[in-house]
């Protein structure tokens, strides 16, 4: 990763509007390197979807989230993820925010890109079968701080990954509460 891609993100923010910027420290890094990812708030008629996977531990759910490739640009792979995860091409309603979580063991960072996006037209459903999704739930708003709990308490492997992903959940949460 090689600085924080200010000329794209002046870019989005002229579209979308201004992200909040948000970076912590944090002990383990879950994916044991530098990583880059644009994270999917996708609203519903009642609330937010969420994902599950079929190798994840049973109940486990989750934002979209999708790796920015090398080379790809952070709406390119919005778009790119929001086809391959809901089978609907995403359109931008906001850029939310940035949360840059830097890690001691290994030493390196994570930067994920908080998107909302506009309502699909139906319910989610995976375009891509190597993306492993196994489900899609609708929750209202305000239960997102019971899933980041539920991911913050995933024991064994499953643990440092969980802490990773609430934090996203938890950022999101805070994001769509001050508008």
């Amino acid at each position: 990763m090689k600085g924080i891609r200010e000329g794209e993100i002046r870019m989005l923010e002229d579209r979308y509007g201004k992200a909040r910027k948000v970076e912590l420290q944090v002990e383990r890094n879950p994916f044991g390197k530098e990583r880059e990812e644009v994270v999917l708030v996708i609203p519903g008629e009642k609330g937010i979807f969420l994902l599950s996977k079929d190798y994840y531990p049973p109940g486990t759910y989750r934002l979209p989230t999708g790796k920015i490739e090398p080379g790809e640009g952070i709406e390119e792979t919005v778009i790119r993820e929001g086809l391959e995860e809901t089978g609907f091409y995403p359109h931008i309603s906001k850029f939310l925010g940035i949360l840059t979580l830097g890690f001691s063991i290994p030493p390196s960072r994570s930067i994920s890109y908080f998107f909302l996006l506009l309502p699909l037209p139906g319910h989610p459903r995976p375009a891509d079968r190597n993306e492993r999704i196994s489900d899609f739930i609708e929750i209202p708003l305000e239960d997102l701080p019971k899933v980041a709990e539920k991911l913050r308490a995933l024991e064994g492997p499953w643990h440092e990954w969980g802490l990773f992903r609430a934090m996203a959940v938890d950022f999101a949460s805070s994001l769509l509460k001050d508008g």
